[in-house]
């Protein structure tokens, strides 16, 4: 059996695209109206998931934070 901790865990949004995450949480939403709360857990699941996948990353503020930065000093970036 493998330890668990020497296996990296992956998360959906290292395996699905944003597209296909946008697609299941249309799914859950309408599985929610259609069986009801059971399915909850997987449309949160997938809501953070989204979450994850769409808020910008840490480089790309600093990029935009320097980007501005070189803006308001007049030099080239």
């Amino acid at each position: 059996m493998k330890n668990a901790s020497t296996s990296p865990k992956k998360r959906m949004i290292d395996i699905l695209t944003i597209e296909e995450i946008e697609d299941y949480l249309i799914f859950f939403a309408d599985l929610v109206d259609e069986i009801g709360p059971i399915a909850q857990p997987w449309l949160e699941r997938f809501e953070r998931e989204y979450e994850q996948a769409t808020k910008p990353k840490e480089a790309d503020r600093i990029r935009q934070l320097i980007t501005e930065k070189r803006a308001a000093r007049g030099a080239s970036p």
